[in-house]
């Protein structure tokens, strides 16, 4: 038994390919309300508008098709923060966001990013005032969730929505994997003998 999980351990010391991720919200019908695509759930926290799905909006015409931080499309009362939840871990993730063009520092719309790690410890953050469609790169790896915030100082309704979205997923290491399953089956193997 033992040759067996050091064989199965020398042949997965490799890692498990790896999965991306590509949305495109542009894609999608105005005013529709998304929970869940590709292995991302989305949220609305905070502000007068936290309760219910984001919705996506067509409000800057062709220019549109963006998954906003309101249940309306578009419209107002919007959520204080929109965010993506991966199921796994990802890196090279980049967006595309159009904050309604605000660009007054400090003032209404002075939204920001922040990447989190499965623990909740921030990886990256960064400002995101005045976006309008810009593509933002991050070079954190980990992250497990990401939220876009309106930081409006209080009023929680600076409206805006994010076009896209790429990211790859951390592969789990194969040896990982593979260890697991061989104890699963070993654990199987030693029930039936004792039955």
């Amino acid at each position: 038994m033992r040759s067996l999980l050091a064989a199965i351990l020398i042949l997965g010391v490799g890692s498990a390919q790896a999965a991306s991720i590509d949305l495109d919200f542009s894609s999608y019908a105005p005013d529709t309300s998304l929970t869940y695509a590709q292995g991302v759930s989305f949220a609305l926290v905070g502000g007068p508008d936290s309760g219910g799905a984001p919705t996506t909006s067509n409000n800057f015409g062709s220019e549109g098709g963006l998954l906003t931080n309101t249940r309306y499309g578009g419209d107002y009362p919007t959520a204080a923060i929109l965010q993506f939840t991966f199921d796994g871990l990802v890196e090279d993730l980049s967006f595309v966001f159009n904050n309604a063009g605000s660009g007054s520092s400090g003032g209404i719309g002075d939204s920001f990013f922040q990447a989190f790690d499965e623990s909740g410890l921030l990886l990256e953050s960064g400002s995101i005032n005045g976006a309008y469609l810009d593509l933002f790169n991050l070079t954190s790896s980990g992250i497990k969730t990401i939220q876009f915030n309106n930081n409006t100082g209080g009023t929680d309704s600076w409206w805006f929505g994010v076009r896209s979205l790429q990211a790859q997923v951390v592969p789990v290491p194969a040896a990982v994997w593979l260890f697991g399953s061989a104890l699963a089956g070993l654990g199987w193997f030693r029930r039936r003998q004792t039955a």
